[in-house]
């Protein structure tokens, strides 16, 4: 049995993820929430102090729900002067594969924060999503 020291109760993920928004004030942490959907997706944006942002809006899946999505999330940018945006999304079925794809080509850095380690259904899922989840935050995915 490892007996490795742990600074952080979800490892070495938890404490990078600690370190990239200490001394951020919570106002200026930006979330962006997205339920997603087979023909549409929800979302909401908010701060890291639940207060709404941008009330919920449905986005369409094709190029123009994806281009009103970049536009309310740079909007809501500008409006709290975040200097992190976390978003996240439930990563069901297939539906989700092109959001996250183009969301991860962005010029502005985003920040995948997704509760996907119990979610995943299928290796096709996993390999897709934890390349995007653990590129900006380092850490080993056995912990």
């Amino acid at each position: 049995m490892s007996r490795k020291k742990r600074t952080h109760l979800r490892g070495e993920r938890g404490q990078a993820f600690a370190d990239k928004i200490r001394g951020i004030p919570l106002d200026q942490i930006l979330c962006v929430s997205l339920d997603v959907h087979k023909y549409f997706h929800v979302v909401i944006i908010h701060n890291a102090l639940e207060e709404i942002v941008a009330p919920t809006f449905e986005i369409g899946i094709f190029q123009t729900g994806f281009e009103r999505l970049c536009l309310a999330i740079d909007e809501a940018v500008v409006q709290t002067k975040a200097q992190v945006v976390l978003t996240g999304m439930e990563p069901s079925s297939h539906y989700f594969e092109n959001l996250a794809r183009h969301l991860h080509k962005r010029p502005q850095p985003v920040t995948y924060h997704l509760n996907i380690l119990g979610e995943c259904r299928s290796d096709w899922q996993s390999d897709l999503l934890l390349p995007l989840l653990f590129e900006k935050i380092p850490g080993n995915l056995g912990q």
